[in-house]
């Protein structure tokens, strides 16, 4: 969508959504389509996308309603990877030569005002190896308009949950300290809102954003949408994320 500003010419205001759909959709794939249609976004990155029929189905339907220009990190079968979905075209990029184990949850694509990098994290001590390479993003698109999004499953103890039981929550610190702060708290530095939420009805905040020094002027809005989440489609909120380029 472009917007004419006065005094700054022609802006480019773009929506992305990033949502985990849960084990590839499966039967829910026609309901996650239509709340994908419903967000209105020109970039959608899904999490726990899988290549198998329901997977086959949303990428079908996607381009056919436009988000055609498409990319996946390759997850084998029954394995959970990242689908990222546009309606503006992009260049795939190869992953650096050092990616950790299960190199499937990364894929990065660079389009022509900004770079992206879709990731699905796994959980408890496997996620360290991402974090490491998480960094190493960062220093890689320091002096780029770049950003990462996806299901990290961490988050800051005591306020993206209500007690302390996130591991490695050190390593949000690390990123802003890059100069990588996370879209929503940046936005929300006293908010508290959850993503997922467990069997047992605790909630946190684990689907992220995380904004380069150069793309954070560019930053509008982060917002959950929680909607579709209670409707039962997914177990997680999508994460949307307005930029004005």
């Amino acid at each position: 969508m472009m917007n004419s500003t006065p005094g700054m010419g022609l802006v480019m205001s773009i929506r992305l959504m990033c949502w985990n759909i849960r084990h590839g959709g499966g039967l829910r794939a026609e309901q996650i389509f239509s709340a994908i249609r419903a967000h209105r976004s020109d970039i959608v990155v899904l999490t726990e996308f899988r290549k198998n029929a329901p997977g086959d189905f949303l990428r079908e339907s996607l381009a056919t309603y436009g988000w055609i220009h498409q990319a996946t990190s390759s997850p084998p079968l029954r394995a959970n990877g990242v689908l990222i979905a546009a309606r503006e075209p992009f260049v795939l990029q190869k992953e650096r030569h050092d990616v950790p184990p299960e190199h499937y949850r990364w894929v990065t694509v660079q389009f022509n005002s900004f770079g992206l990098t879709g990731t699905y994290f796994p959980s408890l001590h496997a996620k360290v190896p991402h974090w490491e390479y998480m960094l190493q993003v960062a220093s890689q698109f320091a002096e780029a308009r770049h950003m990462v999004i996806g299901d990290v499953n961490t988050g800051k103890n005591f306020i993206d949950e209500a007690r302390s039981v996130f591991h490695y929550g050190d390593y949000i610190d690390q990123m802003a300290t890059l100069g990588w702060p996370e879209a929503w708290r940046y936005l929300h530095p006293r908010g508290r809102q959850y993503s997922w939420y467990s069997h047992k009805k605790n909630g946190f905040r684990i689907d992220h954003a995380y904004v380069s020094p150069l793309l954070l002027p560019a930053l509008q809005a982060a917002r959950y949408s929680h909607r579709d989440r209670k409707a039962g489609i997914s177990d997680h909120s999508a994460l949307l994320i307005d930029l004005a380029l």
